[in-house]
């Protein structure tokens, strides 16, 4: 990541009352570069592999933070992993059964009026859809 997406996610932190640390844009860059929708865990995984000293509460804790901040999103698909998204543009997701891997669709959400939901205030909305992706298809097809 360069210096200006470098800055650019600083300024994200703080725009969201947050200081800027080493692990919070360390979190951030890997979430903005990631085309997955990885859970805390797999995210101190990663980040250690970069050679980020860390650890698993850090990162669960940190991510936590930036979602109940509204930096990032987090995505429920039903197993026990929370999983997150830096993507906070309306979008929808598909999560493969088989393999668990999660990633965004070109599939835009409905979007409701006020009037569909008189006695309510939406705050947001997930739309998930769940199947098996084609990578899984096709190694099923190979096993045949």
């Amino acid at each position: 990541m360069d210096i200006k997406q470098h800055a650019k996610l600083a300024q994200v932190l703080q725009d969201h009352g947050l200081k800027v640390t080493g692990i919070r844009l360390a979190i951030l860059e890997f979430l903005m570069e990631s085309e997955d929708h990885p859970s805390s865990e797999a995210i101190y995984f990663a980040l250690r592999e970069q050679g980020i000293h860390c650890v698993p509460a850090s990162i669960y804790n940190n991510v936590n933070i930036l979602q109940e901040k509204g930096v990032l999103k987090s995505l429920h698909t039903g197993n026990t992993e929370t999983r997150y998204d830096a993507l906070l543009d309306s979008h929808s997701h598909f999560y493969c059964k088989k393999c668990h891997r999660v990633w965004n669709t070109s599939v835009e959400p409905p979007q409701l009026e006020c009037s569909e939901l008189p006695c309510a205030q939406v705050d947001h909305s997930e739309l998930i859809y769940y199947g098996i992706c084609m990578d899984c298809i096709d190694d099923e097809d190979e096993e045949c």
